[in-house]
């Protein structure tokens, strides 16, 4: 990620990233938009079923606004008085609307190279299935790695597995197993190592929650193979206020036998719906002492509009800057730009790093108008690997029969035999079953 501070997005993002503890979705720069992981953050919601990493990364492509979809992201650098573009994503939808492929590219020169690209697959029921990631080597697209989603009869993600390949197969390298509160919150995310063709015990996130569904607590175990058992590794605890508003965050590490104090991240709002300060202080003998903070300043939608980064100076007792992001949005509050600066003492200004800007287009799952004609599409990617997808779209209520056939006409899978309403239909196969 050229020029991309992971570092100041991750202290806006904490509780987004960190109950993920997975990869990212995509390995491009969706991340920077801190705008969206400043939403999911601090709205205190429950964690829905479908588990809190594949919401969370999702839902940080997903923009404010009108509903349009990001068709186009270029990133920018500063060089001299001018802007310079260097790296760019695209982005491609179903029918349905749900995001399938991404892909950036690197520019040299005046040409752009394909870099990487993402391709993400789904159930019929709309959760993802896969996350593939290829890379462009010269002449054509090879695997690099991919996650492979799994989920229980009550649509719960019950497993993710991460794979990479080897001379054109598959190996798992390590897995993620989700459990279940009563409420369908995820109780408990137990990450696995394989060696050979076993799987053995890495570490465990252990979840505990309010009343309302909001994330309590989170330990983290490790798992000691030499005592056959799990060790205190770190908890992080969250308070909230009487508004349902995350306004403490602290950090703890197992030091001995009792809980030792790391970090602590207090958050105001000012009777804001969105925080106007995180305030990070760190644990030094028995005392808290500052180390950094986040100012937001939103606009009068509430759209936030300049976060300002600081740090704490111990020997004037003040904060002084060090960087800052701002936003700008279109009249229909759809994000625009979000440009990176750093503050240059010497000057004392503010000094251009880098920028990045989105593209939109309507969103393609909203059909207005229904389908005109009986239309199967060719299903893409063909040939596939692991899975296609096929759409077809019904201008009326019909009798459907989709029929998958081998060369030899024999048939392979019926996918649908029965009768559907008119609209656009999707329908991922993984060549199985």
């Amino acid at each position: 990620m050229p020029g991309f501070k992971y570092s100041r997005v991750r202290r806006t993002a904490e509780i987004v990233i960190k109950t993920a503890v997975l990869h990212s979705l995509l390995v491009f720069m969706i991340l920077s938009s801190a705008v969206r992981a400043e939403h999911h953050v601090f709205t205190s919601e429950p964690i829905p079923k479908d588990a809190p990493a594949i919401t969370a990364r999702l839902n940080l492509l997903e923009l404010d606004g009108d509903g349009l979809q990001s068709d186009s992201m270029y990133y920018y650098t500063w060089s001299g008085m001018n802007w310079s573009s260097t790296n760019k994503e695209t982005y491609l939808y179903s029918q349905s609307g749900q995001l399938t492929e991404g892909t950036s590219f690197v520019k040299i020169g005046n040409m752009w190279y394909a870099d990487l690209r993402a391709s993400l697959s789904y159930t019929p029921e709309g959760n993802l299935s896969e996350w593939l990631l290829l890379r462009w080597m010269e002449f054509d697209w090879e695997n690099s790695r991919r996650e492979i989603y799994t989920y229980d009869s009550d649509g719960l993600l019950s497993e993710i597995r991460y794979e990479s390949p080897n001379d054109d197969v598959w190996h798992a390298s390590e897995r993620v197993i989700f459990s279940y509160t009563e409420d369908e919150l995820v109780a408990e995310e137990l990450t696995q190592v394989i060696a050979g063709e076993n799987w053995y015990n890495s570490y465990r996130l252990s979840y505990t929650y309010t009343l309302t569904g909001a994330i309590l607590s989170r330990l983290m175990e490790i798992y000691d193979y030499d005592n056959d058992s799990w060790f205190n590794g770190s908890l992080t605890s969250y308070s909230y206020n009487d508004e349902g508003q995350l306004v403490l965050l602290l950090e703890q590490s197992w030091e001995g036998n009792a809980w030792d104090n790391v970090r602590r991240t207090q958050y105001s709002y000012a009777g804001l719906d969105h925080p106007v300060e995180e305030v990070v202080k760190v644990w030094v003998g028995n005392n808290w002492l500052e180390l950094e903070r986040t100012l937001h300043e939103h606009d009068p939608t509430g759209l936030l509009i300049v976060s300002t980064y600081q740090e704490w100076n111990y020997d004037d007792a003040v904060w002084f800057d060090r960087d800052r992001d701002l936003f700008s949005y279109d009249d229909t509050g759809n994000l625009m730009e979000s440009s990176f600066q750093l503050w240059d003492e010497n000057e004392s200004l503010w000094m251009n790093e880098n920028q990045y800007r989105w593209f939109y287009s309507d969103p393609v799952g909203v059909d207005i108008i229904q389908p005109q004609k009986f239309t199967l599409l060719q299903n893409y990617p063909n040939p596939f690997n692991p899975s296609t997808t096929i759409n077809y779209s019904l201008p009326e209520e019909a009798a459907v029969s989709l029929v998958i056939y081998d060369i030899r006409g024999n048939v392979v899978k019926t996918i649908e035999s029965g009768t559907q309403s008119a609209g656009w239909y999707e329908y991922v196969w993984n060549g199985l079953d």
